[in-house]
């Protein structure tokens, strides 16, 4: 009931009144999707990050906004509430619905743009 560890494709910095970093990530599923969605994508990506940067620079861990580059047919959104990274699908009606808890997404590998703090 976790994320893979996170592989970045990208990283890229933008200095406005506060630094913002645009990191491509791509990461596996597991098998067995947690109810509320996957946890520990700011930890995860501070590990993916911290040798990154030879500089000093200190990973971020507050994600801000999360872009689908590549969902393998999925809709991803950021729960802020919760840091956790949830997953829906259409079903028979048509309808957005959450992935079931414990659903086998080990063949699943996501590709998003992340933008941080």
């Amino acid at each position: 009931m976790a994320i893979g560890t996170p592989v970045i494709s990208g990283s890229y910095f933008q200095a406005p009144s506060v630094p913002t970093f645009v990191d491509d990530v791509s990461f596996a599923l597991d098998s067995s999707y947690p109810a509320l969605g996957y946890p520990g994508l700011p930890l995860a990506l501070q590990k993916a990050l911290a040798g990154a940067y030879s500089q000093g620079q200190s990973a971020r861990a507050i994600v801000e906004i999360l872009t689908p580059v590549d969902l393998s047919g999925y809709v991803v959104a950021w729960d802020a509430v919760n840091q956790t990274v949830r997953l829906f699908a259409s079903n028979s009606t048509s309808a957005l619905a959450e992935v079931a808890t414990g659903t086998n997404l080990s063949t699943i590998t996501l590709r998003l743009r992340i933008l941080s703090q």
